[in-house]
Formats: structure tokens, sequence, C-alpha cells
């Protein structure tokens, strides 16, 4: 008898609740603080929610985030050792982040005490639901009961092929948190530029374009989208406390296609936004490549 694959990914993933529940998904937390008051980030959002969270970005508190710890990791992967199952991880962006090499560790330490279970991590590239379309992809894998490696195979052959786009609206999140410089934040602002930005190959989050003003970056989402999307059967949106923006590009893209029935909205959790900041729009869905 096969036994039994379980999913193992981390908080930056994004995903809604809902999925999480309904596909088994073991979340391990990451962390965020603001004013040396450090918090874990849950899909449940329990010890400050999303709201929350961005009405205290919009007052101009600045968060600080932290990879998920080798125990965090053990906390959620120990006990699916112990109870026999084969275990697949699948973490945040390496580029990004050092959680990925949290679970590699505990990973090596249930080889070692546990020899007869199979265990692999796989590095996404990816962030945010970009990392959440990733995990959901491989999660309808196992529901469907593909054995370990057939689950393994199909989640290594999509680590190029989710694409990510994001557009920024708070520039001045980008400057407190020091990844844009004053002067830039400055002159962006003043002249209404809204950059356009993706994960690459290499799971860095970079610039591509820059649009005046809001509507046109929303549209430009589509165009990307438009280009490259090879399987529009399935689309991610994620927001930074604006729905309805997301509610706009979800409607330009099904104008497109109508027969799309598959658009998840979700949230840009404490990991990703706050980084991105407010007003924060991301399209994810599949291309041949990135």
């Amino acid at each position: 008898m096969l036994r039994k694959v379980v999913l193992v990914t981390d908080s930056c993933c994004d995903l809604p609740l809902k999925i999480v529940n309904d596909y088994e998904i073991n979340v391990i937390p990451m962390h965020f603080a603001f004013s040396g008051i450090s918090y874990l980030d849950t899909p449940t959002h329990k010890e400050m929610s999303v709201s929350d969270f961005y009405l205290k970005l919009r007052n101009k508190e600045v968060a600080i985030t932290s990879q998920a710890t080798i125990e965090d990791c053990l906390n959620v992967i120990k006990p699916l050792a112990n109870e026999g199952y084969d275990i697949i991880c699948l973490g945040f962006s390496s580029a990004l982040s050092g959680t990925v090499n949290s679970m590699r560790l505990v990973s090596d330490m249930i080889k070692d005490e546990f020899p007869n279970i199979n265990i692999s991590v796989i590095d996404t590239l990816s962030a945010s639901l970009g990392e959440g379309l990733y995990v959901y992809l491989v999660a309808k894998k196992i529901k469907e009961g593909y054995d370990f490696q057939k689950v393994l195979d199909y989640a290594l052959s999509l680590q190029n092929k989710i694409c990510h786009y994001f557009t920024v609206d708070d520039l001045g999140t980008l400057k407190r948190g020091g990844r844009l410089s004053a002067s830039k934040a400055f002159l962006g602002s003043l002249l209404n530029l809204k950059p356009i930005l993706h994960v690459t190959t290499e799971g860095k989050l970079v610039p591509i374009a820059k649009k005046i003003g809001r509507k046109q970056s929303l549209n430009m989402l589509v165009d990307f989208f438009k280009q490259k999307c090879s399987d529009p059967s399935i689309i991610f949106i994620s927001h930074g406390s604006c729905y309805s923006d997301a509610e706009y590009v979800k409607n330009k893209i099904i104008d497109n296609y109508p027969n799309i029935n598959d658009v998840v909205i979700g949230d840009i959790g404490p990991v990703i936004g706050a980084h991105s900041g407010p007003g924060t729009v991301a399209i994810f869905f599949l291309g041949e490549e990135r």
C-alpha cells in the first residue's frame, strides 16, 4: 500500500485559509514585527489580522520580517514524519529568504531519524500567491492520488513556469524598508510613477517597467498576462488592502477570456506586504517560462 503524501509550505504562500484546509496543506509560520513586538504569520492571521497589519503600514509604521527557524520547521514537519507520511516541502524563494534552507536542514535531520520515509524540499523560487499557486497545483496532484515520485516530478516541472507580476502603489513603504532611495521615492511620487516588478527564474524580485498612473499600471499587469499565459484556466491575484483594484484586474482578464472560471483573489500577507506596502496588486499564472 502506498504511503500518503503530505505537503508542507511556509506562510509566505499567502494561500486563503479555505484552500489550506480543503487540501490539507501544512504551513510553517514565518515572523514579522512592529516596534520590537514579534508576531507569527499563519493562515488564520490570529496574532494580527491582515487589515490591522496594513493599517499600521498606512500609519507609517515599519514592519520587520524574519525567516522560519529550524524549530518552526521541526514543529510542523516532525509530527508528519512520526505519522509515517511521505513529505514534500515547497519553500519561499531562496533569493528572498533563508526559510527553504531551514527546511533543508530539518529534512536532513528527518532522513537520519526516519530513513524509511521519503522527504524532499523544493525551492519554488516564488513568492506570495505565486508560491501559493505553485503549492495549490501540487496539492491538487496529491488529492488526485499521485504517488511521491510523480508528485515530486510534477513539482519540479513547475519551477520555471509560475509567472509573477506586481505593481506597487506606495513608494514610501519601499523607501522606509530601505529598498528605494529617498530621492527616487520622492521623484517617483511627484511624477505618479508606478513600477511593475516580476520574479525572475532565479527567484529575485526585480523592476521591469514603470507607468504613469495607477490605472495604466494595472492594465500593464493584464497585458503581461495576455503575452505570457499558457494556461488561463487558473489565475491567482493578490492585493495589499486594495480589493477593488484586484477585482479590476480580474474583470479586465475575464473580458478577454470569458471562459475563465477559476480566479482566486487573496491578501498579500505580512511577509511580502512589509516590503511592498499597501496598494500592491499582483497577478500569478502559468506560462511556458517566466
